[in-house]
């Protein structure tokens, strides 16, 4: 029977996060919380009346589809994914975001306020530059930031990549799984960052950049084997034992129910470090 304590626990975090069966029973197994299975975690959600979702089998269709494969790349800054998405204030005031991923380890490199033109397309990706190192390709869509009304034209955010040898890969249109790295994880953002209101854009701005730092260090990615992108990215070792510590924006009194077992410690990401990963140098953790 699992302890009252643990079911309470579980009706919390999928109330405030979401989380699904698997992701729920990985997080609190390696938080040291509690070992239990998916399927007691579904037993959980029955219990307590929590809707869950199901899937089904993919429908056939007639006529044409064309059959999209997908696919990871093999190594760190071969190919990044660009794209922008909307929030709003709790006055209703629309706010742009812009982010940049990795492909292979999911790793966010940039997630900010910004608008949504070429020029602040460009900015943000040479930021990363500098920060990061250069891609080999960039994933976009065929937003006005990134494409032109003139076939076979570059535009400005094209020209920029090629005058660095960096390829422009456009997505397919109308198929935004195309470029469904970016996509996911603006889903992830909405649903367990922008699922409460701030009332200005400076506490929307820290609550992104909180987010981006558990979401890099320490959220479980389903995509990696539930590590989180940094054990990608820079090789790092996931947390472990750490109880509700590090989750964003959860009630102090449900952390402190569940001390943690060792300190939260977040590696430094610096033009130092990455230059070491890159190089092939050990880097330390």
């Amino acid at each position: 029977m699992v302890p009252l304590k643990i079911q309470f626990l579980v009706v919390a975090l999928r109330r405030l996060l979401g989380w699904d069966e698997k992701r729920m029973a990985k997080e609190l197994r390696q938080r040291g919380i509690a070992r239990i299975s998916h399927t007691t975690v579904g037993r959980i959600f029955a219990r307590y009346h929590l809707p869950t979702r199901t899937y089904h089998p993919r429908a056939r269709r007639d006529g044409t589809l064309r059959v999209k494969r997908r696919y990871e790349k093999s190594r760190p800054n071969q190919q990044w994914h660009i794209d922008f998405a909307e929030t709003h204030l709790e006055d209703g005031t629309r706010v742009v975001i812009l982010v940049l991923i990795d492909d292979y380890s999911r790793y966010c490199l940039r997630c900010q306020v910004a608008d949504m033109t070429a020029e602040t397309a460009i900015q943000v990706v040479q930021d990363a530059w500098q920060e990061f190192g250069l891609p080999e390709e960039i994933v976009s869509d065929n937003g006005r930031a990134f494409t032109s009304v003139y076939e076979d034209a570059l535009t400005l955010f094209g020209q920029v990549l090629q005058q660095k040898g960096i390829q422009h890969r456009l997505i397919t249109p109308y198929y935004p799984e195309g470029n469904g790295k970016a996509e996911a994880f603006v889903k992830i953002v909405k649903r367990e960052c922008l699922n409460r209101p701030f009332a200005t854009l400076e506490e929307l701005k820290q609550a992104l950049a909180q987010f981006v730092t558990y979401y890099n260090h320490i959220r479980l990615h389903s995509s990696l084997g539930y590590q989180p992108p940094v054990t990608r990215y820079l090789g790092c070792a996931a947390v472990q034992r750490h109880g509700l510590a590090g989750i964003p924006f959860l009630p102090d009194e449900l952390v402190q129910a569940f001390p943690l077992a060792q300190p939260v410690t977040v590696p430094p990401v610096t033009a130092a470090t990455i230059k070491q990963r890159f190089a092939l140098v050990p880097v330390s953790c």
